[in-house]
Order: C-alpha cells, then sequence, then structure tokens
C-alpha cells in the first residue's frame, strides 16, 4: 500500500511540476467535479463517490488533507468511491488531457 500511494504522489507530482500552464490556465478546462457524500455505520465516516464530467475519461482522483498537500490519502487514483473521515479535503481530478479541477471539500 505504501508504494502505490509514494506512486500516486509522484505522477501527482510530476504533472504539476511539469506543467507549463498556471492553475488558473488549467482550471479552464471544461472539467468539473461532483461529491456526493453519505453516512456510513462509523459516525466519523462518510462513504465519497467523486463524479468527474466533461474533459475525457479516464479520470485520476488526488485526494489530500487540506494541512498537508504532499501526501495524497487515497491509494489508486483512478478509483472514485472513498470512505473519508470527517475533515477538510483538497480534491484534484486530472483528465486524460491533463486538464485538472481543484476541488476543496469539507466532510
Amino acid at each position: 500500500m505504501a508504494n502505490r500511494s509514494f506512486a500516486v504522489i509522484l505522477t501527482f507530482l510530476s504533472f504539476l511540476h511539469g506543467s507549463v500552464l498556471s492553475e488558473t490556465e488549467l482550471d479552464k478546462c471544461d472539467l468539473e467535479l461532483e461529491i456526493e457524500k453519505r453516512p456510513v455505520d462509523d459516525a466519523n465516516k462518510f462513504r465519497v463517490n467523486l463524479i468527474p464530467s466533461g474533459g475525457m475519461g479516464p479520470y485520476k482522483f488526488f485526494v489530500f488533507k487540506s494541512e498537508n498537500l504532499t501526501l495524497a490519502i487515497n491509494a489508486d487514483p483512478f478509483s472514485d468511491n472513498l470512505e473519508l473521515k470527517k475533515g477538510d479535503y483538497v480534491i484534484f481530478v486530472q483528465d486524460s488531457n491533463r486538464c485538472f479541477k481543484k476541488v476543496a471539500v469539507v466532510i
């Protein structure tokens, strides 16, 4: 699991560093992210479904705690179904054209 998380981080960081577009320019891509959340048995956790639209699939998701944008917490960037504890998150969705959308989420 640690190796997969490390690969996610490297993929995302190399995407950001390899980009010649600013975040504002990248955010102009026709890409949106809808987030559905519903409680699970544990009162502190929610099932979160990430629903991208626009752009071109397949999509990758990078989920970070708001206070630590250097460590992705999702091991599988292609999974759109997560279980997250209550808290503040930043979620990036990236399409196959390398466009991305950044969304701040409170769970």
